[in-house]
C-alpha cells in the first residue's frame, strides 16, 4: 500500500459516521421498493404480450361473425368480405359448419365458408385438396364438393377425385375418376344439377403425375355422380373434352368446348360430341364455369375473356347471347354463371373490364339475369351483392335467391349486421391496454434512472 492510501485509510478511521434523517432513509427503501415492483410489472406485461401473440398464432381459427340476427332458412348475405389469414389463423378440420351461403378461396388462398343462418365465416382445411382451385357448393347450400389427390399406402401412383363434403355432419364422401383407358383423370371442371342431387366432372386422362403437376394426355373423360348413393358413371377416350361442366336433374352432363358439346347420360352410359353451330365464342376459350336448367335445355357457360354477351349453349347446339347493357358495361365485362335460381334466372358473378365499369367502379357484382331463350321484354338484370373484394373460385347456394315478385324492391340477400375482419375486440383492447401499460412502466422507469443521474 502506498503512502496517499495508508493517509487516506488513516483519515476515514477518525472521520465522523454519517447518520441519514429516518424520514429520508423510509423514503429511499419505498423508492427502491417501487422501482422493484415497476420492474416486475414490466417483465410481466411483456411476458404477457409474447404469450398472446403466441395464442394468436396457435389457436382455433377465429370466425369473422356480424353481430345480425339469425335467418333460420338461411340466405345469402348482402356483402361479402374477403378474410385475412392473419385474422383466421390455421384452417379447421372440423366442416360441420352447417348450411353455407357462400363458398370462396381468400385472396390468401384459404377456403372460406359463409353461414347461410348467422353470416359467420369459417375457414376450413379440405383433407387432400389439390392445387386445383376448383371448389362448388350445391344449390341447397348443404354440400361442398372440390378436387382431391391422394397416393394411398402402398399404391406406386396418384389418384384422383372429387370429395363431398356434407356440412351439416363433417363427412366427406370421395369418388376416384377413371379415365377412358383407366389411368387417373386431371379434373378441370365441376358443376352440380339443380336440385343438388348429381355432380359431373369433365379433365383429361393423365399420362403420369410429376413434382410440376400431371401430365396429360389429349383425351379426355366426362363423369357423372349420384351423390345420394355416390355411384359413377363414366363416358372416356373424348377428344379435347375439356371446358366448362354442367349437369341436369336427370343426371345429364354437359360439357361444353370452344366448338364442341358433349352430352352424357349416365343411366345408359350413351353419350355423344358434336360440333357446335360456328365460332361461337369470338375467338376467346371457355372457362372451367357452366350450369344447366333443370330440363338439361340450356347451358350457360363462362368464357376467359371480356365480352359484350353472355353465352348460353342449348341441347340442339345452338347458342345464344345474353347482351349486357352497354350503359353498365360500356366495354363488356366477363360472366361467371353460378347456378340457375328459377328456370330462366341465372345467378352470375359479373366483372367489368378495368376502367369502364358503372360509375367507375371495377369490381365484380353478383346479379340475376335472364337466359336469353326468354322474350327481351321479359329479360331482368338484379344486382345482389356489389363490389366483391378481389377473391376466387366465388360458389353461392343459389337455392337462396328468393323467388322474384316483379317489384325492384324486393330485398333478395339479408344484411347480416357489420363484420369484423380485425381482431376480436377482447383481444384488441387488451392487448391495447397491455401495451400502453408497459409503455408508461418504461417511461416511468427511465424517469427514475435520469433523475438518479442528475
Amino acid at each position: 500500500m502506498n503512502p496517499l492510501e495508508t493517509a487516506l485509510e488513516e483519515l476515514s478511521h477518525d472521520a465522523p459516521r454519517p447518520t441519514p434523517h429516518p424520514e429520508l432513509w423510509d423514503r429511499g427503501r419505498r423508492l427502491r421498493r417501487r422501482d422493484r415492483l415497476v420492474s416486475s410489472t414490466l417483465v410481466l406485461v411483456l411476458v404477457l404480450l409474447a404469450g398472446g401473440l403466441a395464442t394468436l398464432v396457435t389457436a382455433r381459427p377465429a370466425v369473422v361473425a356480424p353481430a345480425g340476427e339469425v335467418v333460420p332458412d338461411g340466405a345469402i348475405p348482402s356483402r361479402i368480405v374477403d378474410v385475412p389469414p392473419s385474422v383466421t389463423g390455421a384452417g379447421s378440420r372440423d366442416l360441420a359448419v352447417g348450411r353455407a351461403s357462400v363458398a370462396f378461396i381468400s385472396s390468401g388462398a384459404h377456403t372460406v365458408l359463409v353461414s347461410a343462418t348467422d353470416g359467420s365465416y369459417h375457414r376450413v382445411e379440405l383433407p387432400d385438396r389439390t392445387w386445383s382451385r376448383t371448389l362448388r357448393l350445391s344449390p341447397d347450400g348443404t354440400h361442398l364438393t372440390y378436387v382431391f389427390t391422394d397416393r394411398p399406402d402402398g399404391a406406386a401412383d396418384t389418384v384422383a377425385g372429387v370429395a363431398v363434403v356434407d356440412l351439416a355432419s363433417g363427412d366427406v364422401d370421395r369418388v376416384t375418376a377413371i379415365g377412358g383407358r383407366g389411368t387417373s383423370v386431371d379434373i378441370t371442371s365441376i358443376g352440380w344439377s339443380p336440385d343438388s342431387r348429381w355432380l359431373a366432372w369433365s379433365g383429361y386422362d393423365v399420362v403420369s403425375w410429376g413434382d410440376a403437376g400431371p401430365v396429360r394426355d389429349t383425351s379426355g373423360t366426362v363423369g357423372v355422380v349420384d351423390t345420394d348413393t355416390m355411384e359413377q358413371s363414366t363416358l372416356g377416350d373424348l377428344p379435347g373434352a375439356v371446358g366448362a361442366t354442367g349437369v341436369s336433374d336427370d343426371g345429364v352432363a354437359t360439357v361444353v368446348s370452344r366448338d364442341t358439346l358433349v352430352t352424357f347420360h349416365s343411366a345408359s352410359s350413351g353419350g355423344k360430341a358434336e360440333p357446335l353451330e360456328g365460332d361461337v365464342f369470338a375467338g376467346g376459350e371457355v372457362s372451367d364455369r357452366a350450369v344447366t336448367s333443370s330440363d338439361g335445355s340450356v347451358t350457360a357457360v363462362g368464357l376467359t375473356v371480356m365480352a359484350d354477351a353472355a353465352p348460353f349453349v342449348t341441347e340442339d347446339r345452338d347458342v345464344l347471347q345474353r347482351t349486357l347493357a352497354e350503359d353498365l358495361y360500356p366495354r363488356g365485362g366477363r360472366v361467371t354463371p353460378l347456378g340457375w335460381a328459377a328456370p330462366s334466372l341465372v345467378l352470375a358473378m359479373v366483372e367489368p373490364r378495368p376502367g369502364s365499369g358503372a360509375y367507375g367502379g371495377d369490381a365484380a357484382s353478383l346479379v340475376l339475369m335472364t337466359s336469353p331463350d326468354r322474350p327481351d321484354v321479359e329479360w331482368t338484370y338484379r344486382y345482389l351483392v356489389r363490389d366483391l373484394p378481389d377473391i376466387a373460385e366465388v360458389s353461392v347456394a343459389v337455392d337462396l335467391v328468393p323467388d322474384l315478385d316483379g317489384t325492384s324492391s324486393q330485398p333478395l340477400t339479408h344484411d347480416f349486421g357489420s363484420y369484423d375482419v380485425g381482431l376480436p375486440a377482447g383481444v384488441r383492447w387488451g392487448g391495447t391496454a397491455l401495451a400502453a401499460l408497459g409503455v408508461l412502466l418504461a417511461a416511468y422507469l427511465l424517469w427514475r434512472r435520469e433523475r438518479r443521474l442528475g
